[in-house]
């Protein structure tokens, strides 16, 4: 009697359906219906499974394959070549790659004869290329005048469920992903005459790494360790999302010109990590000389495939060769599953042995003995990068940073060297008084144990060996003491603002929430749940009504301050990195992770202003106090003015020798202070763009500036964890605060001045007393 397969969902297929499918009798529609059924019904893989091997297992049926040659007129050659089509095509049909020969008849006539065509606003002025199941475009949005990449589902796939299936959950997966590393989804629509699917993404220029790799074979050790720790950061992001990528490979990890930096993509395979089961479907999804012995034996992979994918990739850029290969996918699958790659430093001596090391062990066959963590991982190759010299901060990802500089610490430290905090001179000093390959040396004790930590785990013993007072200093630089210490925030806090009255400091915190303290008394007000990832930007109303607040899910959320409660919500299409409402009215500025500068209306979430933004991701923007004027900073090095009412840029402050991140309008609107990556702050008019005053106090990045709205003080902060008070009037320092234990992110002064919080890397605000901070060197 046939019977359908216990512990199914939906409508399972019956015994002799299943028996018809292993055998290739079903029609293609049904064929179909099975093999999406398969890919998550649980109760028929095991049944497929039963009724393709009987009471054999696959690792066993193919335990002797490269030990016994069949003979040439053996059903085993044909068998094989089924299997590896199958494989090849994973259940999508093949299709011809002979871009002349495609067809784009899905595209409306073009409105510019330079132009291919038209979707629906983009016009499509080239083919890039064309993957498994799509065709990506290059195009240019009409709207926010700007050159994207395009990715359409092929028209041949337009009726397989199986296809639109994978490709929808590309745009899902890469939606939900807003990272430095990984490219940017602006967009997911159907076109409005053939409702054909479509993704806008971020326009890479730049090559793939499989690209860089077939130019060059070997690449050099320092991007071998710095690829290795992008990608992984990139990673990171995304199984924080509880996406396993599933398909890292050379293809799909972009290296993005000038630089080099990579952007991952190609979400295609990636599936929540509870949804992956074991299935046949599941089996082949991947690229086999990059799968983990996991995916190659049909069971259920974790974020640990993607380490042991990774480690394939970093393998074959450190010798030149894959690190397993075969005649056949079969030959090349058992090798993964049973075999250890040749050891790296076998193949190329001159490689870091710290380094190989690292590598190999994301290589190991069981999952348990790889990293425990993408941001473990991104760390270690940090470490790693630190006996190579002086590192940009646009190079290290905010997830490593913090191992890098303790790293050289330590390994000055070791080396009897005198520590200085700065990092990028932290690297300078290791670089030339140790020496590469001495300090991997060093930091190999460092780089090892980080991979068999959580990724928040406290790593206090990294810094054992430095000095306390270089490295702690809990006392102020004439005595300061801050009035309040608002700490126990689960993380980094990214930003601070004081409600008009003074009473309230909010604080934007790592773990997506927003905390309101009472500054009278040192006790949390109330606690706003707000993204579900870190709260960077966050901003207070003028009227003191409402608290805005955005994040990596692209959302601006309005709460209302006295009730806490979520009043609105509104989407922007891209991560958010920054924020501030006008001084005069209910609009929003929004600065984007991709360079969007907008303006929107808090009370209908309606974007009213558009600019052309930055090449970079916009880190900081102001209001005028008029509200007429508006000011946004970059990564790009540039300084923009902007009209709040039509847009249109006024004036490009040029300067800064790296990234900016901190802006500040006076209180007057007649200058504006910037500070970044140079560790200065610069003063500029704001009417002829002209730059009036430089401060080098910092030895660090400034990350955060401020002016007092009612009093002639300005306050800036960075790595080097002080907060400098400046007199406006006179260009002069008046304090040097000092108590935080970590690199500082924001400052704000209370709208009377008489407050000014800090806040930073460790967890904490700070609340300084301006009336004592102000007090002229006699009174103090």
């Amino acid at each position: 009697m046939n019977q359908t397969p216990s512990n199914c969902c939906g409508s399972c297929p019956t015994a002799d359906e299943l028996r018809e499918l292993l055998a290739g009798g079903l029609s293609d529609v049904r064929q179909q219906e099975c093999v999406a059924h398969l890919d998550e019904c649980c109760g028929c893989q095991q049944a497929i499974q039963q009724t393709a091997t009987g009471d054999s297992t696959f690792p066993e049926i193919v335990e002797h394959i490269d030990q016994h040659q069949p003979a040439k007129q053996s059903a085993y050659w044909s068998a094989v070549k089924v299997v590896e089509r199958e494989l090849a095509t994973t259940f999508v049909p093949n299709m011809q790659r002979d871009l002349s020969k495609l067809k784009l008849d899905f595209l409306g006539p073009p409105s510019d004869p330079a132009y291919l065509g038209r979707l629906d606003h983009f016009d499509i002025a080239r083919v890039i290329g064309r993957g498994g199941m799509g065709i990506v475009l290059e195009g240019f949005d009409s709207h926010l005048r700007r050159s994207v990449a395009i990715k359409v589902l092929d028209p041949q796939l337009q009726e397989n469920d199986v296809a639109r299936q994978r490709f929808c959950r590309e745009a899902r997966a890469a939606a939900s992903i807003a990272h430095e590393h990984v490219v940017a989804m602006h967009h997911v629509a159907k076109s409005d005459g053939d409702g054909v699917p479509y993704l806008v993404m971020q326009l890479i220029q730049g090559e793939s790494l499989e690209a860089r790799i077939a130019k060059e074979g070997r690449l050099p050790v320092k991007d071998v360790l710095r690829i290795g720790m992008q990608t992984a950061a990139g990673l990171a992001a995304a199984h924080a999302q509880n996406l396993v990528h599933r398909d890292i490979k050379p293809g799909n990890i972009l290296l993005e010109a000038p630089a080099g930096r990579v952007k991952l993509t190609d979400f295609g395979l990636a599936r929540m990590a509870e949804d992956i089961k074991l299935t046949q479907t599941g089996f082949v999804a991947g690229t086999p000389m990059y799968m983990a012995p996991e995916q190659a034996l049909g069971e259920q992979p974790d974020e640990r495939a993607d380490f042991f994918s990774l480690g394939a990739v970093l393998y074959e850029m450190a010798t030149g060769r894959p690190p397993f290969s075969a005649p056949t996918i079969l030959g090349v699958l058992k090798k993964i599953a049973d075999e250890a790659p040749i050891p790296i430093r076998q193949l190329s001596p001159e490689f870091p042995e710290a380094a190989a090391m690292l590598i190999e062990q994301m290589l190991a066959k069981r999952p348990a003995d790889r990293p425990v963590s993408a941001a473990a991982l991104a760390e270690a190759f940090a470490v790693l990068l630190t006996g190579f010299g002086p590192l940009s901060p646009l190079q290290v990802p905010a997830v490593a940073e913090e191992a890098a500089c303790e790293a050289v610490q330590a390994a000055l430290s070791k080396s009897g060297q005198s520590v200085c905090y700065r990092k990028r001179t932290l690297m300078r000093i290791l670089y030339s008084t140790i020496g590469a390959v001495a300090g991997i040396a060093l930091t190999l004790a460092i780089a090892i144990p980080l991979l068999r930590q959580p990724p928040n785990a406290d790593r206090s013993h990294v810094r054992q060996n430095v000095g306390d007072s270089e490295l702690n200093p809990h006392s102020g630089e004439r005595g300061y003491a801050p009035t309040a210490v608002l700490s126990g925030n689960a993380g980094p806090v990214w930003a601070v603002a004081f409600t008009p009255d003074g009473e309230t400091l909010a604080m934007a915190i790592d773990d997506g929430t927003v905390k309101l303290w009472n500054v009278a008394d040192k006790r949390v007000r109330s606690t706003i749940k707000a993204h579900p990832g870190p709260v960077w930007g966050m901003s207070i109303s003028h009227d003191g009504r409402f608290l805005a607040t955005g994040g990596d899910d692209s959302k601006v959320r309005i709460f209302d301050l006295v009730t806490t409660n979520e009043e609105r919500a509104f989407e922007t299409k891209y991560a958010i990195r920054t924020l501030a409402f006008s001084h005069t009215t209910d609009d929003l500025l929004v600065g984007g992770r991709t360079g969007q500068v907008e303006i929107w209306n808090a009370e209908t979430g309606e974007r009213t202003t558009a600019t052309a933004g930055h090449a970079g991701m916009v880190t900081a923007v102001a209001f005028s106090p008029d509200g007429r004027t508006i000011a946004s900073v970059s990564g790009d090095k540039t300084a923009k003015l902007w009209n709040a009412a039509t847009g249109g840029e006024q004036l490009s402050l040029q300067g800064h020798s790296g990234g900016i991140y901190g802006v500040a309008f006076s209180p007057d609107g007649s200058k504006i202070v910037t500070g970044g990556w140079d560790k200065t702050a610069r003063l500029w008019d704001t009417a002829s763009g002209s730059l009036e005053h430089t401060c080098e106090a910092h030895d660090g990045d400034i990350w955060a500036v401020a002016f007092s709205p009612s009093t002639p003080y300005g306050a800036s902060v960075g790595e080097d964890r002080i907060v400098r008070v400046f007199h406006t009037e006179q260009k002069a320092e008046i304090a040097g605060l000092k108590a935080h234990t970590g690199t500082l992110y924001a400052v704000a002064f209370s709208r009377d001045g008489r407050w000014l919080a800090s806040a930073g890397r460790d967890g904490t605000a700070r609340v300084w007393d301006m009336r004592e901070v102000a007090k002229p060197s006699s009174e103090k």
